[in-house]
């Protein structure tokens, strides 16, 4: 059931996978992303733009969508064992297609993209929401660490490396780590004054091997896949063995179960259950879209302009 056939090979310092989506198919799946799984249209400002800048045009990304264009989506994961997860699933109708590439976007966003890089890039203040500088803490700590390590250099030159490349910092006079990194982790990390402050804190990071994780995305995801399959498939058995043992594998592909997670069909059904209590189905933090007004429409409504 493969239906990633159409790749673009980018061959730069490393080599990179493109997959197409046509802006119409976007716009459309859209409203079962928002749906399920409460991702909107702010998770694709990346592709949206690029597009828009290549097109040499002046759109807001919802106007974007309005073009028939080609959106290039960069994965790094591997297009043949994600298609593989599909073959768990028995019922085959008219709506795989779609879901297969719901399910792709997800991926994109949780393994390349990065689920808290995106929220972190849009918000102005990192401990404006409490919840998300708890998940960045932990990165804070390791830089504190090192930084504090008798053995680092604080001079030395550094190399921040990334999935298309990498770049040199020369740290003349160590202005990075002297100047910007210190007064961050001191902004940022005002209780911490000791390594040994922040080894003893990161211990209460490590999971427990074998066990599942307490990611908030396991429900959301979970909880997801399964209201979105049983919508949109006519599926046998709403909770059925072959889609429990779907969610298990999803969750494992896209890194948020460790592989040697021991959950079981069970595990999923009971998680289920429980969500399906609550009043509304958790979701992805809601990002939206650009919109156009003119300065008329931004009188009495106390934002000013500099």
């Amino acid at each position: 059931m493969l239906i990633f056939g159409y790749l673009i090979h980018i061959t730069m310092e490393q080599e990179v996978t493109v997959y197409p989506i046509q802006t119409s198919t976007l716009k459309q799946l859209l409203v079962w992303l928002e749906e399920y799984f409460g991702i909107t249209i702010g998770y694709f400002r990346t592709e949206i733009e690029r597009m828009i800048r290549k097109e040499g045009l002046r759109l807001t990304d919802i106007e974007a969508l309005e073009l028939d264009k080609t959106l290039l989506f960069v994965h790094s994961f591997d297009l043949e064992k994600f298609d593989t997860l599909f073959k768990l699933i028995k019922e085959d109708d008219d709506n795989d297609g779609s879901i297969m590439i719901i399910l792709y976007l997800i991926a994109v966003i949780m393994i390349d993209k990065g689920y808290y890089n995106i929220l972190d890039a849009i918000t102005e203040q990192i401990d404006t929401e409490p919840f998300r500088y708890k998940m960045v803490r932990e990165d804070l700590l390791n830089l504190y660490i090192w930084l504090k390590d008798p053995q680092t250099k604080l001079e030395q030159k550094l190399a921040l490396k990334h999935m298309t490349g990498s770049i040199k910092i020369k740290n003349s006079f160590g202005w990075f780590t002297r100047n910007l990194l210190t007064k961050y982790l001191d902004e940022y990390l005002p209780d911490i004054k000791t390594i040994e402050e922040a080894k003893t804190e990161l211990l209460t990071y490590k999971k427990n091997s074998g066990r599942p994780t307490d990611d908030f995305r396991v429900n959301v995801i979970t909880y997801g896949i399964y209201r979105m399959f049983n919508d949109l498939k006519k599926m046998n058995s709403p909770q059925s063995d072959s889609l429990c043992e779907f969610i298990i594998e999803y969750l494992k592909f896209i890194g948020i179960l460790d592989e040697d997670t021991k959950v079981d069909n069970q595990w999923v059904r009971a998680q289920i259950k429980y969500i399906s209590s609550k009043p509304e189905p958790p979701k992805f933090e809601y990002l939206g879209g650009q919109i156009r007004c003119s300065l008329e429409d931004l009188e009495g409504m106390g934002i000013r302009l500099f």
